[in-house]
């Protein structure tokens, strides 16, 4: 995205320069035929060459964030506003200052990993078989996976961590939940990779995850926390969920990347062979 952003702002200058270059040229040449006289200002020249970065990137910041796959300031506004949300709403939602909603809607470009998150909680239909009929929630996920640390007797969290194994945990979790009390506990999406099922966009979530207070989340209700301390018992070591969560032929009649819903929940099979969750 910057690279692109880069290059509107090159092609401006360089056109600004060509520009300057002619006209100097012509008026050199009328000056000479007595027909103009022409001053030189590096004043005037410099500012000619920021009006022209500046134009470069106000109309660069467009095509830079579709170019990136991004939100643009006008998707940002009217999914929020179709969604009924205000500023503030959708700030308190994020976890983030109003002012970067306004700098979002105004033209500056949000992160990559911001940008999922507003696709997530603006997507037209969040709660559906995807999402387990939860509207999704970064900090009840770290509440979830805070309360497997302490079941477990060890943190599952890391940084730079790519999830692999918090996200199996986090996975039967949230699908026994659906199945058992009929909606998710994060209203996270799984999809099926060759590593297992995994926390969709995992890449862009994890930091946030690491940086949500779990005290902001909905507390858990007490069967959920029955669920998770029963995953936890069944499911001591980090390689019995990995290799559980991979015989879950849910998992394995997914084509790679796909989503794997939450209706699905009921074919779970390894809980039921150990007499968890069932």
């Amino acid at each position: 995205m910057l690279q692109f952003l880069a290059e509107a702002v090159a092609l401006t200058l360089i056109g600004a320069l060509f520009g300057m270059a002619l006209g100097m040229g012509i008026g050199q040449f009328l000056d000479r035929l007595g027909l103009l006289q022409i001053l030189f200002s590096w004043k005037i020249f410099f500012h000619s060459l920021l009006a022209s970065g500046a134009i470069g990137i106000v109309f660069g910041l467009k095509p830079a964030r579709q170019a990136a796959g991004l939100l643009s300031s006008a998707d940002i506004r009217g999914l929020r506003q179709k969604k009924g949300l205000s500023q503030q709403a959708l700030a308190d939602a994020l976890e983030v200052g109003i002012a970067s909603i306004k700098r979002w809607e105004s033209g500056t470009i949000q992160s990559k990993s911001m940008d999922t998150l507003l696709r997530t909680l603006l997507d037209e239909h969040p709660c559906d078989a995807h999402t387990g009929h939860r509207d999704f929630s970064i900090p009840r996920i770290r509440l979830v996976l805070d309360t497997f640390a302490k079941h477990l007797g060890r943190p599952l969290l890391k940084k730079d961590d790519r999830m692999l194994y918090a996200a199996k945990y986090l996975w039967y979790a949230d699908m026994v939940a659906f199945r058992d009390l009929g909606r998710s506990m994060t209203g996270a999406t799984y999809a099926a990779l060759p590593m297992g099922p995994q926390l969709n966009n995992y890449r862009d979530l994890v930091d946030e995850i690491l940086q949500a207070d779990p005290r902001s989340a909905e507390p858990l209700a007490s069967a959920e926390v029955a669920i998770i301390a029963a995953i936890a018992r069944i499911f001591p070591s980090n390689k019995a969920v990995f290799d559980a969560a991979h015989r879950e032929t849910i998992w394995q009649r997914c084509a790679t990347g796909a989503m794997i819903p939450y209706t699905e929940a009921a074919r779970l099979a390894e809980l039921a062979k150990a007499g968890a969750c069932d």
